[in-house]
């Protein structure tokens, strides 16, 4: 009997157990159904993955992905007249919740952080990339900073790395190994992102790949742990995952695709991070400098280090109002039964001594409030300075500060900060004060080791002393390397550690004994601690600021071989008396560049406006390349019929930048006329470009071929058209690249636009050509205002 009743019980188990599971699978709806029904249910399975999505008791998860789902919901209802209805299903780790992905048909949205790849993209299909996703190294905070490869190798078997399976995080560690050839490196399985950033927060040694907004929620929660410089990944970016057959993709690609869905994200993920945290995430994606972009990382730690630093200092004003009530309680209690306790033995003397213990008391509680008050108003004056002395950028400024500030906080008749050059091996004093004055630069060797300063920068050791003739032996064995006028009896001296390295000493020394106490010694260390900050910013300052004279040098003298390779005006009004040339590089140098040529017995002359790939020193290569192969073309093979050298210049960029065995696809638009002067016509060829001419007061246009020179296409040939025009009649053309027509401007800050070009360009043509190319210049200033100028510009003008 009880086997059977087993076997019965079992049975019953099995089938509670199929109803349960039926009843945990998700039933899920078309969007088709739900759009013909006007009503549905959408499922959004997740898990944990802070701040992206997290779970909360009432099963209502929060984050930033829920507020774009629930964004959405409120988009249909508002599109579609849809009531849709949300429901949550949570799994422990992300491989469960991928796998459960794969496996749905519709009406599922899947929320984890998700990262776009090309595996990914084979088996689920993505809405719009919502932000973009930067993933990079982060490791315990006793780890230090790689400064490169080496480093890193000769570090890695100390390191305990760590990953989730199944993750973008892994295929980068995995990418490591294959492509740096880390033979050594190997890493062990967590189940979640949450337990591998606590890892390398509160353990020794860890290492592991996190995403740049997991990275800004740490240091916004005030959490210790390091950055790594190297090996960090950009990918396509960060976006809702849905089943590879999902019919929902449709209206989440329309919701993506309003522009008050973009602003409405934008304000999401502001609510997450902050505007600045927001806004170097976006930038980070756009720009592909890695100095331009690990300098705003650097520029986002210190804002971060400041808010905490403000957060501290406002916990610790909260504590010490807290400690005053009950200080202030405490005494009253202390009072209260002192008075009744001396009540009872004794009226009048009780109350007599009440009087004097309240009065004892009182002074006590005002004495405290003195000094909390004190203590507070200290480290609010220590934070101000602080921000005085970061705001410098130069080493001699920064020393001035922090001596301006020692002097009114300090007992001071000599202070310094020596900084450490590596090339002399020295520690370098470019200002240094003594009793107010400031003295000479000097250097002291370190290699000597016979001053408190240079014990105090190789042992990476505070010396504070009150009587140094009598203390000096905790450091030195005699005072030989001295003046008689150099030795004080206080002194305070720190090094300057940046990382784990010492890059300086700061001192300050005075002739009374016993002259700093605690409270001073703690105030040059906070100083201290500012002055590393600042200088290690004055020495990437400089050094960028080094970089960019010499790269703007460089331009300069660019500039000068790109000028002399344009025709000179007075070259072509020999030929063309009537001509101006509206000439407005977008930088230094430009990517537009025109071209004049005549033929030996000046009866036909070449003029041609070109727009080169790109601008600046990219398209000055390309004027350069595209100026000699015209050279070539006209001067020496003696080819003057416009199509033919449209031809031949094809041909020659195409060669020159070898496009038929790599991806170079640069290239050129091209206006180009021959003028000749006998025959009275005008050829004209062009290459995604035209131009316009005025005959009989009315404007029209000879339009080019819809293809470049160079560029997309990879035939090596092209045959371009000629049209010829006949100007025995009079007539004014003008050849142009698109800068003017596309500089953004006016009332409502758009392009310019071709058809107000043609307008502007027919309103001007009587007038004379320095008139003409007066009234472009000054439109186009009242056009573009205070925008910056988007492209070159240049406009010919000619009146034959």
């Amino acid at each position: 009997m009880t086997k059977w009743l087993q076997i019965l019980l079992f049975i019953l188990v099995i089938m509670l157990s199929g109803h349960w599971v039926k009843a945990q699978t998700p039933t899920t709806d078309h969007w088709k159904k739900v759009k013909a029904d006007k009503k549905g249910t959408l499922w959004v399975i997740y898990t944990n993955n802070e701040p992206f999505i997290k779970a909360e008791l009432q099963g209502q998860p929060t984050g930033l992905e829920p507020d774009i789902i629930r964004a959405f919901v409120r988009f249909i209802k508002s599109r579609y007249q849809i009531d849709l209805q949300l429901r949550w299903k949570k799994f422990k780790q992300f491989k469960d919740c991928y796998k459960a992905i794969k496996q749905m048909k519709a009406g599922v949205i899947a929320c984890a952080g998700f990262s776009i790849t090309d595996q990914r993209k084979r088996e689920l299909q993505f809405s719009k990339a919502y932000m973009p996703d930067i993933e990079i190294l982060i490791s315990s905070h006793n780890v230090p900073v790689f400064e490169d490869i080496t480093s890193f190798n000769k570090y890695l078997p100390q390191l305990k790395i760590i990953t989730i399976r199944n993750t973008t995080f892994e295929q980068n560690l995995k990418d490591l190994i294959k492509t740096r050839a880390f033979t050594n490196l190997s890493y062990s399985y967590i189940p979640s992102g949450e337990i591998m950033r606590d890892s390398c927060v509160n353990k020794d040694n860890f290492l592991a790949y996190t995403q740049l907004p997991n990275y800004i929620m740490m240091l916004q929660q005030g959490k210790l742990v390091q950055r790594q410089r190297l090996f960090n990944v950009v990918r396509e970016g960060l976006a809702l995952a849905l089943p590879l057959k999902s019919d929902w993709k449709q209206p989440l690609d329309t919701f993506f695709a309003q522009p008050a869905s973009k602003q409405l994200i934008k304000n999401i993920i502001n609510k997450h991070f902050g505007n600045f945290a927001t806004d170097l995430i976006i930038d980070a994606q756009k720009n592909r400098d890695d100095t331009h972009r690990e300098n705003q990382m650097v520029s986002m730690e210190q804002k971060f280090q400041e808010l905490l630093i403000q957060k501290t200092k406002e916990q610790l004003k909260s504590e010490k109002l807290q400690t005053r009530i009950a200080l202030l309680a405490l005494a009253a209690l202390i009072v209260l039964f002192s008075v009744l306790g001396w009540f009872l033995y004794n009226r009048e003397k009780i109350k007599k001594i009440a009087r004097q213990e309240l009065a004892r008391k009182n002074a006590e509680i005002a004495a405290q409030a003195a000094s909390i008050k004190e203590s507070y108003q200290k480290l609010e004056l220590i934070s101000d300075l602080g921000k005085l002395v970061i705001a410098n950028l130069s080493i001699e400024d920064i020393i001035k500060t922090v001596y301006q500030q020692v002097l009114s906080l300090m007992p001071t008749e000599e202070f310094g900060i020596g900084i450490y050059d590596p090339v002399r091996k020295s520690l370098v004093y470019e200002v240094y004060f003594s009793k107010g004055k400031r003295m000479p630069v000097f250097s002291l060797p370190v290699s000597q080791s016979d001053r408190l300063t240079l014990k105090c920068f190789t042992l990476k050791q505070e010396i504070v002393l009150s009587d140094l003739p009598n203390e000096y032996t905790q450091y030195l064995d005699s005072l030989d390397a001295y003046e008689p006028q150099e030795l004080l009896n206080s002194m305070i001296c720190l090094p300057l550690i940046a990382g784990d390295q010492a890059i300086g000493i700061i001192n300050v020394q005075h002739s009374a004994k016993n002259a700093y106490g605690s409270q001073h010694v703690s105030i040059f260390r906070n100083l201290a601690n500012y002055a590393i900050i600042a200088i290690q910013n004055a020495k990437v300052f400089k050094q960028l600021e080094s970089q960019k004279n010499d790269i703007t040098a460089s331009i300069n003298y660019a500039k000068q071989i790109q000028d002399a390779m344009l025709p000179g005006i007075e070259t072509m009004q020999a030929f063309l008396p009537n001509i101006f040339v509206l000439f407005k590089p977008r930088d230094i140098v430009s990517g537009d560049f025109y071209y004049f040529a005549a033929n030996a017995d000046k009866s036909k002359c070449v003029l041609a406006a070109i727009d080169c790939t790109g601008h600046g020193v990219p398209g000055a290569f390309m004027s350069l390349i595209g100026n000699d192969i015209l050279n070539s073309i006209i001067e020496q093979e003696g080819i003057i019929d416009a199509n033919l050298i449209l031809d031949k210049l094809h041909t020659g960029v195409y060669t020159s930048l070898r496009q038929d065995s790599n991806s170079n696809r640069d290239g050129m638009d091209i206006s180009l006329c021959v003028i000749d002067k006998a025959t009275q016509t005008l050829q004209f060829a062009g290459a995604m470009s035209s131009l316009v001419y005025v005959q009989n007061g009315e404007l029209k246009r000879l339009v080019g071929d819809k293809m470049p020179i160079g560029g997309e296409q990879r035939e090596r040939n092209r045959q371009f058209q000629k049209q010829v025009l006949d100007i025995s009649i009079p007539t004014t053309l003008y050849l142009y690249s698109d800068g003017y027509q596309d500089q953004f401007g006016g009332e409502h800050n758009r392009k310019f636009m071709a058809p107000r070009f043609r307008e502007l360009l027919y309103s001007i043509h009587q007038t004379p050509v320095t008139e003409q190319k007066k009234n472009l210049e000054s439109t186009l200033r009242h056009w573009q205002q205070n925008n910056d100028q988007l492209d070159d510009i240049l406009v010919i003008g000619v009146k034959i």
